[in-house]
C-alpha cells in the first residue's frame, strides 16, 4: 500500500512527509481549480482523470497505487504552475 501510514513509521518520518507533501497538494488543487475556472475546456481532462481514478479506487479498493502513480506527476506540474503565478503576483507589488 502506498503512502506513509502513521502506525507503520515513526512520528518524525510521518510528520516530515506531511510537512513536505501538504504544500504540494494544496498548490496543486489551487492550480487545478484556477486553471479549470479560467479555461475549463483545456483543463477538464485532469478533473475527469481525478474522477475516473476516484471511481477506480472505490471499485478496486486495494489498487490504490495506480491513483498515486498517475496523479502525482500532474499534481507537481499544477503546483509548480501555481507557485510560479503566486511568486510573480507578489513580486509585481
Amino acid at each position: 500500500m502506498p503512502g506513509l501510514h502513521r502506525t507503520w513509521y515513526s512520528f518524525h518520518i510521518w510528520i516530515t512527509s506531511m510537512v513536505i507533501t501538504v504544500p504540494i497538494y494544496a498548490l496543486a488543487y489551487l492550480g487545478i481549480s484556477y486553471n479549470f475556472i479560467k479555461k475549463p475546456r483545456e483543463h477538464s481532462w485532469i478533473v475527469f482523470l481525478m474522477f475516473s481514478l476516484f471511481l477506480f479506487s472505490t471499485v478496486f479498493y486495494f489498487q490504490g497505487r495506480f491513483r498515486t502513480i498517475t496523479l502525482e506527476p500532474f499534481y507537481i506540474l499544477y503546483a509548480s504552475f501555481m507557485l510560479h503565478n503566486l511568486i510573480e503576483k507578489f513580486l509585481k507589488k
